[in-house]
């Protein structure tokens, strides 16, 4: 059975993460699910080692099969839930991370390299992205952002604590690819544009610095409706900032 094999890989997890989580899900799903784990995938920035205050962990579940009902796919979503986010969420806060996303793995995912690692199971990997993989991604992702990104506006118009964290996360999961995107087009290589920090990647834009020093302060067990909202306008004035230096239809 899957749960007697499975190691846990020694160096690949950062310690900020429990590994017992890890194995937690793979137990449950060989337990409760109707398709059996193959593996436990982490991906993102934990990898780079890089989270900030507003960071996931973000967890794949690899699986061989499929479930034989939506009834039985939404109790396995519920057991996840209940059994592996919400008791974790206090640990992960002490570690300094903001939130715990468990997605099942798709064979049509691809990643940079570097930003996926077998964490328990089967260490198999999909290859990563190519350079130019990466130079047409981010060609696309140019062409098609917003601009402005004016679907943040109707976010600025909602209420509630939690807002004072997820409206500023909302901001930032789309401030950092876009840099990066841009550090592509300007002829850096891709791959390595990936695998720098977020910290490396800010020092190549002196005008973001103000907006980084906003996401440091921002402290998810003590939510701060002016902090979030503060960072969120920075990171969208960022993002409208270099949006209008972006030529439709680039060629990179």
């Amino acid at each position: 059975m899957f749960v007697d094999i499975m190691t846990l890989l020694p160096g690949v997890l950062p310690k900020s993460i429990n590994r017992h989580m890890a194995a937690m899900l793979c137990n449950l799903s060989q337990q409760f699910l109707d398709a059996n784990a193959i593996a436990v995938l982490l991906s993102g920035s934990v990898l780079r080692g890089d989270n900030l205050p507003l960071s996931d962990v973000d967890l794949y579940l690899r699986m061989s099969g499929s479930f034989r009902s939506e009834n039985k796919e939404l109790a396995s979503y519920v057991l996840i839930a209940r059994k592996i986010i919400w008791p974790s969420l206090q640990e992960i806060h002490r570690a300094g991370i903001c939130n715990i996303q468990v997605r099942f793995l798709s064979d049509k995912h691809k990643y940079p390299k570097g930003l996926l690692a077998a964490i328990a199971g089967d260490t198999w990997l999909p290859e990563p992205m190519t350079d130019d993989e990466l130079k047409e991604e981010a060609r696309r992702r140019l062409d098609d952002f917003p601009h402005p990104p004016r679907y943040y506006y109707e976010y600025l118009l909602h209420t509630g604590i939690d807002w004072a964290i997820r409206l500023p996360r909302l901001v930032m999961i789309d401030v950092f690819p876009l840099l990066r995107f841009l550090l592509i087009r300007e002829g850096y290589n891709p791959t390595t544009v990936w695998q720098w920090s977020k910290e490396e990647v800010i020092a190549k834009f002196p005008v973001a610095l103000p907006y980084w020093r906003l996401l440091w302060d921002i402290n998810p067990l003590l939510p701060d409706p002016n902090k979030g909202l503060q960072c969120a306008l920075a990171g969208i004035e960022l993002m409208e900032h270099f949006l209008k230096c972006v030529p439709r239809q680039s060629v990179l």
